[in-house]
């Protein structure tokens, strides 16, 4: 028993550090209004599931809060993010999955600086100054039964309507598989 309890532990560990790298590996991608990039890690009856888009697709404005308004618009899309998280990323309810929050960053200022170096036609091609923020998210999973080889599927557009493409990645102890989701269409094979 101690043995299974210790390989369980090395495969969760493997997991976590799988799923770091995959968000490194996201995390120097282009900053696309309107996507999201998820990442999955299943392990039987649990996952993290980490989530990342552009700040704009989520609250409207991509710098960081600094006005009551503004503020209380991020306040809002944590909120609605958190409470709606099971009918955002939808398991079949026979599994028996409560998520989590484990962590939420609403303004994580994007360091690609793809976008800070764009050139506007009406500044006769000057840079284009301000920031360009994603919203990050990390929620775990756990179900009462095992979820793997389960589908997930995605409905942002109840909730956030401007998040119009998903890149979703999955990695376990048997799979490793993405999908590309186009207006809450589409699944995530577990």
């Amino acid at each position: 028993m101690r043995h299974n309890m210790l390989k369980n532990s090395l495969r969760l560990c493997l997991i976590s550090a799988s799923i770091f790298l995959l968000q490194n590996t996201y995390a120097h991608g282009a900053h696309n209004h309107g996507s999201a990039k998820i990442n999955l890690g299943v392990q039987q009856t649990t996952a993290t599931i980490q989530m990342e888009m552009p700040a704009v697709s989520m609250y409207g404005f991509e710098h960081e809060a600094k006005t009551q308004n503004d503020k209380k618009a991020v306040s809002e899309a944590v909120e609605k993010l958190k409470k709606n998280i099971s009918q955002i990323v939808k398991l079949d309810s026979a599994l028996g999955c409560t998520f989590s929050p484990n962590k939420i960053e609403p303004f994580v200022k994007d360091e690609d600086g793809d976008e800070d170096n764009m050139k506007d036609s009406k500044t006769k091609n000057k840079k284009i100054e301000g920031e360009h923020g994603d919203f990050r998210a990390e929620f775990n999973i756990k179900c009462q039964k095992d979820i793997t080889g389960s589908k997930v599927t995605f409905q942002f557009k109840p909730f956030f309507p401007n998040i119009k493409q998903i890149d979703a990645q999955v990695l376990s102890n048997s799979t490793q598989s993405a999908s590309k989701i186009t207006n809450d269409k589409g699944f995530l094979q577990l």
